[in-house]
């Protein structure tokens, strides 16, 4: 599945590719060009890559209005005795508009333009719309001006009421002005590898703490994703998902130690070896994946946007199931059998950890979104502690199990387990 969403994130760009254009109207030309147009609105230029052909720049004075797949729209306009390119927020009799370079809010009306400076709110909307307008909005919101554009999208749609000119409300260009949240299901598969640091023995008196290679095994979270994207090119998510996992078939040797039962530990010590291997080893652990991602594609209105993030990452164990071998040989040339306990512990550890990687954010509707992941993530459970209890015993020697006496091993109660993990997902996302 990990190839899967590498393909997935090779091939989406194709569809993405196969969009409407953008149109882009040029003054003093009756023809039109059609293509995908990037707005520069501190440069004031415009990007186009048309359909065919190469891409090109277009300076401010040859434009006259740009039309965005997505219902946008541009248009030059001469403001402050300074011809800008201005994002049309509502037409009507009065329309709203906005200068995303400056951040500076506009009115229309009768084709003269009125300027509304942040400082000069409360001055400014009487005078443009008169005292008694002004008044009534009141009544009727209970709120005072504020400069921003949903207030002055509400006015200026108020405002238009019982005329006889059409209004327009372009909601995706007021997206750019609220923080949007999504929420979704999450699905993956992780290429995991651990490795363990435990107490083994004592060196003349000192604690001798041995640590492990790392094993390799694959998991599948599963969980729910959460986005708020409070800028256009800024998303803060929230992962939360399960993960299981199982090392099977390792053998970490030292890894504790038994007393022969009486009599066998007088009559046949030497067909017992009382080094304990670690066999086997499975965690059940809860993530919580915190990242604040970077969309790198800077048109807005793109259904296909890569990203990159990284972040903090909390993980809790919540249990762990180990497997410990004892050996044991009839005689020095004969096979080793070997007789394995199982227990298991309810730990509650937990890990500090930080992951990063790249996606790509794929818009299906106006609410429904896919996104595709690939991270890599590394981090420590230090000293894991726990009590346990025994779950599971397989004896296939040719002597009885109580012969081996109790399992003795500080790695079933006190231990650091280290996680690195890299892994690919799909979230499917809708936005509220």
């Amino acid at each position: 599945m990990f190839r899967l969403v590498l393909l997935c994130l090779a091939i989406l760009p194709a569809f993405s590719s196969l969009a409407q254009s953008d149109t882009i109207f040029l003054k003093e030309q009756p023809d039109f060009l059609l293509g995908t147009a990037e707005v520069q609105f501190k440069k004031q230029r415009v990007t186009v890559k048309p359909v065919h052909g190469k891409s090109q720049l277009i300076p401010l004075d040859k434009i006259r209005e740009i039309r965005f797949t997505s219902g946008r729209r541009v248009v030059s306009k001469v403001a402050r005795e300074q011809e800008r390119l201005l994002e049309i927020l509502v037409s009507g009799q009065t329309s709203l508009l906005f200068d995303r370079a400056e951040k500076q809010f506009y009115f229309e009306r009768n084709d003269s333009i009125f300027t509304v400076l942040q400082d000069h709110i409360v001055r400014a909307l009487p005078i443009i719309f008169g005292e008694k307008r002004i008044q009534e909005y009141y009544a009727s919101s209970h709120v005072k001006p504020i400069y921003s554009a949903q207030y002055l999208t509400r006015l200026t749609s108020f405002v238009n009421q019982g005329t006889a000119v059409k209004q327009t409300v372009y909601q995706e260009a007021l997206k750019g002005f609220k923080t949007t949240v999504s929420a979704g299901v999450y699905v993956g598969i992780a290429s995991n590898s651990t490795a363990f640091d435990y107490f083994s023995d004592y060196e003349k008196g000192i604690a001798v703490y041995r640590p492990t290679d790392f094993f390799w095994y694959t998991s599948v979270p599963v969980g729910l994703r959460f986005a708020v994207q409070p800028f256009r090119r800024v998303s803060i998510d929230l992962n939360v998902y399960m993960n299981k996992g199982s090392v099977k078939g390792i053998a970490v040797d030292k890894a504790g130690t038994f007393l022969v039962s009486f009599p066998e530990s007088l009559i046949h010590p030497e067909r017992y070896d009382t080094n304990l291997k670690l066999t086997e080893y499975a965690s059940t652990m809860w993530h919580t994946d915190l990242s604040f991602s970077v969309f790198l594609n800077k048109k807005e209105n793109a259904r296909l946007k890569p990203y990159v993030f990284a972040g903090p990452a909390i993980a809790q164990l919540f249990s762990y199931q180990a497997a410990f071998s004892a050996t044991y040989r009839e005689s020095a040339n004969a096979p080793a059998t070997y007789i394995t306990r199982s227990y298991q512990s309810d730990a509650r550890a937990f890990m500090i950890a930080f992951h990063g990687g790249f996606g790509v954010k794929y818009a299906l509707t106006d609410k429904w979104a896919l996104r595709l992941s690939a991270q890599y993530s590394r981090g420590l459970f230090p000293k894991v502690h726990a009590e346990n209890q025994l779950v599971r015993e397989e004896n296939n020697t040719s002597v009885k199990a109580e012969n081996f006496g109790r399992f003795d091993t500080i790695f079933i109660t006190n231990f650091d387990q280290y996680i690195r993990s890299v892994s690919g997902g799909i979230s499917l996302m809708y936005q509220f």
